[in-house]
């Protein structure tokens, strides 16, 4: 029994030592503030990108600088939409280290990250779909812009 005690012990220690701070490795908490900062004003900059990109989307926040106007959905734009992905997944990739940012800002490279990848990766699924259904589509997403 005694044996079992300092097993479950030494267990429980061990499994606080593995547990490793962020402020322990190669980054300060200055740096991972800093990186942090970085990197939400990054996804800020690709919000106001995107929202300059799409009349509906502004509309929808109630903003009046492209009311009365659709966003493009051609195939062009899709393929140029395309592109800004991989850019964006490359600079995820190339350019932030995921070691450097804190809790809340690496859930948000991760979700990011992964919005990316999923978009990217459906891409070759685009024709793949019912454009109206009984439900939606937009035949009523247009006129209401809802999605």
């Amino acid at each position: 029994m005694k044996r079992l005690k300092v097993a479950v012990i030494l267990f429980i220690f061990s499994g606080f030592m593995s547990c490793k701070d962020k402020t322990e490795g190669n980054f300060s908490e200055e740096e991972i503030e800093r990186q942090s900062l970085e990197f939400n004003q990054y996804l800020d900059d690709q919000f106001q990108e995107d929202l300059a990109d799409s009349p509906m989307l502004q509309t929808q926040l109630g903003l009046k600088t492209d009311y009365g106007k659709f966003d493009d959905f051609s195939n062009i734009k899709l393929a140029e939409d395309l592109e800004k992905y991989k850019r964006r997944l490359s600079y995820l990739k190339d350019e932030v280290d995921e070691e450097a940012l804190d809790e809340e800002a690496n859930l948000s490279y991760r979700l990011y990250r992964q919005d990316l990848e999923n978009r990217i990766e459906d891409y070759k699924y685009r024709f793949y779909d019912y454009p109206i259904n009984q439900m939606r589509g937009q035949h009523t997403s247009l006129p209401s812009f809802s999605y």
